[in-house]
């Protein structure tokens, strides 16, 4: 073998070598990808009987087909070749977007630190207007600062925002004329309205965390909701029921260091809402309420109840004082308080 045939030798078998580590590291890293990808869909993705359609912000040069191979750049571009019952899977990375929803999908992101949809202070993050789209592991942020501007908007029914991230948004999430969704085991801070419902019945607001916002959780002719084992602190205002609001459930939640009131009933006519199992501790107001007086209150836990204070005075209810009209005040009863905080 003379020397060029040796070097051409040498070059083609470099090549041969390069190529199969080239294809190597690919196929490690796609197997990565659809190993976490497989991880995520086992447990956020209980629904779905559709296919897979995967986001990656980090392919740039495409092509894109929302393969695992060739992920779309954009969650809009997976959403809108999405059908329904498909699932879009959402790779880490930072996606500055604005994403409306208007089929039945699961949009799931795979780690919710770091997987993050910005609205860059526009409009609302993700808007859904059809029924059954299930959210979760994401972190959503900095929506527009216009009424029902929000880190998710909804107007529609039977649908689960879960395990979230909402902050620096006007609104973390807003239902309007909304029923049946769930909204369970997602934080919100740094919100002017961590939760906000308008005529939207029979939602569960169930195992969130809302600490440093304006209001955490407000309800405006809102009925049938079930307010259950949320944790509520260091917030202006905790929840606040206002203008015909019915039939709600407060119930488990612990409502603590709230720098206004705990508890805020406005306007509540007829037909009784029931507070009861939850912890009040160091708000500024615990609980109060102006025109609002059909409401059942029992066994929560009251730091400030005379029980607690003076125990010769334990058999003695906790009295709740609002405002009936204009000076003149009224008094709800807490027939059983509790004498021990309960674990939430």
């Amino acid at each position: 073998m003379n020397k060029n045939q040796w070097m051409k030798g040498a070059t083609v078998l470099s090549l041969f070598i390069l190529l199969m580590v080239a294809s190597i590291v690919t196929s490690a890293t796609n197997t990565i990808k659809e190993d976490i990808s497989t991880e995520y869909k086992t447990f956020h993705i209980t629904s779905s009987h559709g296919d897979t359609i995967y986001v990656d912000d980090d392919n740039t040069a495409g092509p894109w087909n929302g393969t695992i191979e060739y992920p779309y750049q954009f969650i809009q571009d997976g959403v809108d070749n999405a059908q329904n019952d498909d699932t879009v899977f959402v790779f880490n990375g930072t996606y500055y977007e604005n994403v409306m929803i208007n089929k039945k999908i699961n949009l799931t992101g795979e780690k919710k630190e770091i997987t993050v949809i910005d609205g860059s202070n526009n409009g609302k993050v993700i808007s859904i207007t059809t029924n059954q789209v299930n959210i979760n592991t994401f972190t959503i942020q900095n929506c527009g600062s216009y009424f029902q501007d929000a880190g998710i908007y909804i107007r529609s029914h039977h649908n689960t925002i879960n395990d979230n991230i909402f902050i620096n948004n006007t609104e973390g999430i807003h239902l309007w004329d909304s029923q049946s969704n769930s909204i369970k085991e997602n934080t919100f801070t740094d919100c002017d309205y961590g939760i906000y419902l308008i005529t939207s019945d029979s939602n569960s607001i169930k195992d969130n965390t809302l600490t440093n916002n304006t209001q955490a959780i407000i309800l405006e002719e809102s009925s049938k909701n079930d307010i259950h084992g949320n944790i509520v602190s260091d917030n202006e205002d905790g929840i606040i029921l206002t203008s015909y609001c019915h039939l709600n459930t407060i119930v488990g939640n612990s409502i603590s260091d709230n720098s206004n009131y705990g508890v805020f009933l406005d306007r509540l006519f007829d037909k009784s809402n029931d507070i009861y199992h939850n912890n009040f501790i160091d708000n500024y107001f615990n609980a109060y309420y102006e025109i609002s007086f059909w409401n059942n209150w029992d066994y929560n836990y009251w730091d400030d109840w005379i029980g607690l204070e003076s125990p010769g005075y334990d058999f003695f209810p906790k009295a709740i004082v609002g405002r009936l009209i204009g000076p003149i005040l009224w008094v709800n009863l807490d027939w059983h308080p509790a004498k021990e905080p309960y674990e939430i």
